[in-house]
């Protein structure tokens, strides 16, 4: 075999090996005995989310014990978004609506969204959802539970993703298959460097005390991956962090269908290449075009070989991932090429600046 196989059989094993380590690693939310939930502020960014967002307030009014506010920030949405809010607050008074009064000069619209949302937020614990969130009625108490035990200041979760139009499994398993086959997630605790970071926007738990001193949505005004940059500004600054799974305590349903989830993926795929475009296309080469080197210069029983690597690792996230294991095999070439699709919109909208999403230009993005 050549060298470029040689190399290309090295890098598969080593993400095996990645992917293996975070499917026996804990990644999940241990349970913990019921009680109060300790002073928490549930904060959820909204811009155009009257089809989503009833039914996160509905989960939150069926936690055994209400959080001591729930704070909603409504940014200028056209649709029925504030009177739903209005709705759910006559009747629970702990949730309440705060009307967004048009976007600051060099702000992106859901960095500014959570930075007036803590600044209204009154409780010891903040957590940040995504309007498109589904959460269990033990998942606050042992998300916080977690954080005490730990002594961490910022926990994050990847939600299991709930993928139920047909068209979305040829995209949304794609984020996974990147985080878990890169990143040995357990890391990201462990190890001290900021670079070992990652993070999801979807869920993100502070203590009150670390936000206060830092002000991370707002040092990150402008960051189109506030999430990713703001685990590795609390790392730098010393602060312990830790990033897990969801299983069925917390759950998304993020795209509608595969149109929606390769709009939506193109405005952020970067991100998980450290918002470099140069880095995702030379991974995505070396996945696609140099497997095609693999299978014309390797011999057969190689080549098998190289197969079978292929099909543990999807066999691997997949499972860490609670997703079924048969669907991401059988929709792996399919899952690839859309990954190309995906790359190729982002890298044109950038260049274009007409990355779009809620109605409103993202800039920022680099390339």
């Amino acid at each position: 075999m050549g060298i470029i196989t040689w190399v290309i059989f090295v890098f598969t094993a080593v993400r095996l090996a990645v992917v293996f380590y975070n499917w026996i690693s804990p990644l999940y939310l241990p349970h913990t005995p019921e009680s109060d939930i300790p002073e928490l502020s549930i904060l959820i960014p909204a811009r155009n989310e009257e089809n989503s967002l009833p039914y996160l307030l509905e989960d939150i009014l069926s936690l055994p014990g209400i959080p001591c506010e729930v704070l909603v920030y409504d940014d200028l949405s056209t649709d029925n978004t504030a009177s739903i809010v209005l709705s759910f607050s006559r009747r629970n008074p702990a949730i309440r609506l705060i009307q967004g009064r048009g976007l600051p000069s060099g702000w992106l619209g859901k960095n500014n969204a959570c930075h007036q949302l803590a600044r209204e937020a009154t409780g010891k614990y903040f957590l940040f959802l995504d309007a498109d969130v589904r959460i269990a009625p033990d998942f606050p108490l042992r998300a916080i539970r977690y954080m005490q035990r730990q002594r961490i200041a910022l926990l994050s979760l990847f939600p299991r993703q709930l993928i139920t139009h047909r068209g979305t499994w040829l995209t949304v398993p794609l984020m996974n298959w990147i985080l878990l086959t890169l990143l040995p997630v357990p890391l990201v605790q462990k190890l001290p460097q900021p670079s070992l970071a990652a993070a999801n926007g979807q869920c993100m738990l502070f203590t009150v005390d670390s936000y206060r001193k830092l002000l991370p949505h707002q040092v990150m005004k402008e960051d189109t991956v506030e999430d990713i940059s703001i685990m590795r500004f609390y790392k730098s600054n010393g602060l312990p962090v830790s990033l897990l799974l969801g299983s069925d305590d917390i759950s998304c349903r993020m795209y509608a269908g595969l149109a929606d989830s390769v709009n939506g993926f193109s405005k952020n795929i970067f991100r998980f290449f450290g918002n470099s475009s140069l880095l995702a296309f030379f991974i995505c080469c070396f996945y696609n075009l140099f497997r095609c080197v693999a299978c014309y210069s390797c011999r057969v029983d190689c080549f098998f070989v190289y197969i079978i690597l292929i099909v543990w690792i999807r066999i691997f996230f997949s499972a860490a991932s609670r997703q079924p294991v048969w669907l991401n095999v059988l929709a792996g070439i399919p899952q690839q090429l859309f990954f190309w699709i995906i790359l190729v919109n982002a890298w044109i909208k950038i260049k274009q600046r007409t990355v779009r999403w809620k109605g409103r230009v993202v800039s920022g993005s680099s390339v």
